[in-house]
């Protein structure tokens, strides 16, 4: 489980604690470092990197090319990036990977919770969908 202190630190302010938990868990993402690589349906393996640096260059490897998504939260590297030379070390920061993960996150969850008032859990996991595939209701 996440440290509550860093959740306190990083995370959206406007999240509960609880629910960033449950959010990170759900990404099941091993550590800051984690990369994750899709084209179309398919998982593309690629090599755990040891270093921030690496996983910078694995990264910018595969943006443009393929869906790339990135550390706790596998937050989409490529979101509004024009250049992968534009990625940097920020985005494997822990606190900024969780900060960012968080803030789209609760966008996502804010706009399933306005179109379907329904159980807090039911909600959050398909907003926990519709954040890692990109799509809500066929948007």
């Amino acid at each position: 489980m996440i440290d509550v202190d860093l959740i306190q630190q990083c995370a959206d302010p406007r999240l509960e604690v609880a629910i960033v938990q449950l959010f990170v868990a759900a990404m099941n993402a091993p550590d800051h470092l984690a990369i994750r690589v899709f084209q179309g349906d398919k998982m593309i393996l690629v090599p755990a990197p040891k270093s921030a640096e690496e996983a910078v260059e694995t990264t910018r490897q595969w943006v443009g090319k393929a869906n790339v998504r990135v550390g706790l939260t596998q937050y989409p590297a490529g979101l509004a990036v024009t250049d992968p030379s534009e990625i940097g070390l920020e985005l494997f920061d822990t606190c900024e990977n969780l900060r960012l993960g968080t803030e789209l996150f609760g966008k996502v969850l804010r706009i399933v919770g306005e179109r379907h008032e329904e159980a807090v859990v039911s909600g959050l996991g398909m907003a926990v969908k519709a954040y890692f595939t990109g799509w809500f209701e066929g948007e």
